[in-house]
């Protein structure tokens, strides 16, 4: 029974020990769990306020939205109203586009044909005026080397009378004076030649055959740049026969693109020419392919593009100097005239002009001269008269009845 007693005795110290552990731990997580529920009610509490503010947020966004939507609305209902007037605005623009089109189409085709027209007709001027620029040169040339024999002959006649008024009438040494009157004729006469020769390399009259492989070109360009060929053009071309179809639609596209002549032909070339290996290992030249004949004809036309100015500028360096000849030309042609004119020094004229005074003065003085013997003439003649007359007045038979003769008084006298 005591063992009972001590063993119950044990048994309770050993739960007294275990209430005591578990009553600090039950404390300890009291403690922690009323901080924690603290916690919690405090972010309730938080998020309380937090959903309150939400809440109130959602509640102006929603009426701002119902505001947003009402006048959504409203824009709407203008916005159709809007575009049913910019549909009818639009109708009546696509009409009045396809009747403005048309009326410039027509406007355009009329002007085509006043520009191929006044074309034609300036390349006709061109020709007359060609024409024409021959004829006078060839004109002014016979009438420039009939005025020159002329104008020799009378340098001719001065040089002469100069000659003999020195050598005959003064009795001087007389030097013949210089008869070049052309001083810079060859010089300029070359530089003519030369730009000749420049213009007919640039523009050659007689112009060699194409090669197949430009041939091969422009059969590529007629294939794909068919666009370049304007609608009438192609309609017209439509009349013609199959054989000159090509040559005519080929003629068109070079028309566009602005090739005048072979050498731009062989230009474009470079610009469809690809490097190739032959079967025998060697480097060579071929045809590109054709999908990339509208790449190539891009780069051309920029090419083109980038060279226009520079040939522009050429041109008109060229015209400049044919300018700059011409004008050279007349100067050296008045000078011409000027040296023929001056061909007597004004030494001479003035010499000229002494000896004519002099001359003036003795023929004057021969004349008077020739008066008075005439005059001296006339009294000899008369005084011969004269004295016939008294002589027969003297040996008249009547003195003889007079009582004073004449012959009486005579000796007398």
């Amino acid at each position: 029974y005591q063992r009972r007693v001590h063993g119950v005795e044990d048994e309770q110290a050993k739960l007294d020990q275990i209430h005591e552990s578990y009553a600090e731990q039950y404390n300890i997580l009291k403690m922690k769990l009323q901080k924690e529920i603290q916690g919690l009610e405090q972010q309730l509490e938080e998020m309380r306020a937090l959903y309150q503010l939400n809440a109130e947020k959602l509640e102006y966004n929603l009426r701002v939205l119902s505001e947003r939507v009402k006048e959504n609305e409203k824009a709407i209902q203008h916005h159709k109203r809007k575009l049913a007037r910019l549909q009818d605005v639009l109708s009546g623009l696509i009409t009045k586009y396809a009747d403005t089109e048309k009326k410039f189409r027509l406007e355009n085709n009329i002007l085509t044909d006043q520009y191929r027209r006044i074309t034609e007709q300036f390349k006709d001027l061109q020709l007359k005026f060609q024409y024409f620029e021959k004829a006078d040169i060839e004109k002014f040339k016979k009438v420039w080397e009939m005025n020159e024999d002329e104008a020799m002959e009378l340098v001719n006649q001065c040089v002469k009378a100069d000659r003999v008024i020195f050598e005959q009438q003064l009795g001087a040494e007389w030097k013949p004076p210089p008869m070049n009157f052309w001083l810079d004729v060859e010089t300029l006469e070359e530089t003519e030649k030369k730009v000749v020769e420049e213009e007919q390399e640039e523009h050659p009259e007689e112009e060699k055959e194409l090669s197949d492989m430009a041939k091969k070109m422009l059969d590529m360009l007629c294939e794909q740049c068919g666009f370049l060929v304007e609608e009438k053009v192609l309609r017209m071309i439509e009349r013609f026969e199959e054989e000159e179809k090509g040559p005519k639609k080929i003629e068109s596209i070079l028309r566009a693109l602005g090739v005048e002549n072979q050498s731009d032909i062989v230009k474009m070339l470079q610009f469809f020419q690809r490097p190739v290996e032959t079967d025998d290992g060697e480097l060579g030249v071929d045809l590109i392919d054709y999908q990339d004949a509208i790449v190539a004809l891009r780069h051309f036309i920029d090419y083109q593009t980038k060279n226009a100015s520079l040939q522009t500028s050429k041109k008109n360096q060229m015209a400049s100097h044919e300018e700059r000849l011409k004008e050279k030309r007349k100067r050296e042609e008045r000078e011409f005239w000027k040296r023929m004119a001056s061909v007597i020094p004004e030494r001479n004229f003035r010499l000229w002009t002494a000896l004519e005074r002099g001359l003036e003065k003795y023929i004057v003085l021969l004349q008077d001269r020739s008066k008075l013997i005439e005059e001296t003439d006339a009294i000899r003649h008369q005084n011969d008269e004269l004295r016939a007359l008294l002589n027969q007045y003297m040996n008249s038979k009547i003195n003889e009845e007079l009582f004073s003769p004449p012959q009486l008084a005579v000796q007398q006298g």
